[in-house]
C-alpha cells in the first residue's frame, strides 16, 4: 500500500475537507443550526456523515473557531471572526483575488501597444537605466508580489507570536500563506514572462527599503494610468496586515516593543484609513522629490 493511500493520510484529508465544507458554509450562512450544515456537507456535497460531522463540529466550537447560541432545540452556529484561524485563510483568499484582478488591469495595458514604444525612467538604486515599457509592464507583478511577500513575512516573523502563542498553529497558519504564495506565482508564471535579464534587475531591488519598492511600484502604475486598481488592492492587503506594514513602512518606533504594538491592536484597529493614508502620503512625498 502506498503512503499517499493509507488510513491515516484519508482520514486527515477527510477531517480537512469536513472542516473547510463546515466553516465555509456557516461563514456565508451565521446563525445556521447543525442539521442544517450537516444536511448541506452530506447531502449537497457528499462530504463526511452524521457523527464525524458533529464530532468535527464539537472540535470547532472547543477550539474557538465556532460559536453555538443554544436557543429552544436549536443549536445555532456562527464563526469567530477574529480567531486567526479562520480570518487569516480568509483574508489571504481575498488578496489572491484582489492580486488577479490587478493583475488583469497590467494584462489590459499590455495590450495597449501605443505605451510599448515609450521608454520609462527606472528608479531603482543599483540600476539607474531605461528600461521599455514592455518589459516594465512585465515586471510589474513580480515587484508587487514582493511587497506582499514582504508584508507577510514581517507578520510572521513580529506580529503573530503576540497574538497566537500556539506553535502549531502558527505553523498551520503559515503553511495557507505558502499555498497561496505558490498560487501566485503560478498564475504570474502563467500570464507574464519577463526575460532573465529583468528577473536579475528585480532580485537586485531586494536590497532597496520596502518603502523605495512601494514607491517604484506607484510610479510605474500612474504613468500606465492603472493607480487606482494599485491602490484598491493596496488597501485590502494594508487593512488585513496593518500591524505589519506599521513596522515595515517605519510608523513605529523601531525601539518600541512589538508587545507595545500588540496591547495597541484595538486602536490601530479603528485608526486603519489614518494609518494608510500616511504610507501613501510617504510614497508621494518621496515621488515628488525626484
Amino acid at each position: 500500500m502506498s503512503y499517499s493511500s493509507s488510513p491515516n493520510v484519508r482520514n486527515v484529508i477527510n477531517e480537512r475537507k469536513m472542516k473547510e465544507a463546515l466553516i465555509n458554509y456557516i461563514k456565508k450562512n451565521p446563525q445556521c443550526n447543525k442539521n442544517t450544515v450537516i444536511h448541506h456537507c452530506v447531502e449537497e456535497k457528499g462530504i463526511g456523515s452524521r457523527r464525524p460531522l458533529l464530532n468535527m463540529i464539537k472540535r470547532l466550537i472547543d477550539g474557538r473557531i465556532l460559536k453555538c447560541e443554544k436557543r429552544g432545540k436549536s443549536h445555532l452556529l456562527t464563526v469567530v471572526s477574529e480567531n486567526l484561524l479562520v480570518s487569516i485563510p480568509s483574508d489571504l483568499e481575498a488578496v489572491f483575488a484582489k492580486f488577479v484582478g490587478f493583475l488583469n488591469a497590467v494584462k489590459e495595458v499590455e495590450k495597449e501597444r501605443t505605451y510599448l514604444n515609450q521608454k520609462y525612467l527606472y528608479r531603482g538604486k543599483k540600476a539607474m537605466q531605461d528600461i521599455a515599457i514592455v518589459d516594465r509592464v512585465l515586471l510589474l507583478p513580480y515587484e508587487v508580489l514582493e511587497v506582499i511577500t514582504e508584508i507577510y513575512m514581517k507578520f510572521y516573523e513580529s506580529v503573530i507570536k503576540f497574538k497566537l502563542d500556539n506553535p502549531n498553529q502558527i505553523s498551520q497558519l503559515y503553511g495557507h500563506y505558502c499555498e497561496y504564495k505558490d498560487k501566485m506565482q503560478l498564475f504570474l508564471s502563467d500570464n507574464f514572462s519577463p526575460t532573465k535579464d529583468l528577473i536579475n534587475l528585480l532580485e537586485n531591488r531586494k536590497i532597496e527599503s520596502p518603502l523605495g519598492k512601494l514607491c517604484n511600484i506607484v510610479d510605474i502604475c500612474k504613468f500606465l494610468g492603472i493607480e487606482k486598481y494599485f491602490y484598491d488592492f493596496l488597501y485590502l492587503l494594508m487593512t488585513r496586515n496593518i500591524e505589519a506594514c506599521l513596522l515595515l513602512y517605519g510608523l513605529e518606533n523601531k525601539k518600541a516593543k512589538n508587545n507595545h504594538l500588540a496591547r495597541r491592536d484595538k486602536k490601530i484597529r479603528h485608526n486603519i484609513d489614518i494609518i494608510i493614508d500616511q504610507i501613501r502620503s510617504k510614497v508621494d512625498y518621496f515621488l515628488n522629490e525626484q
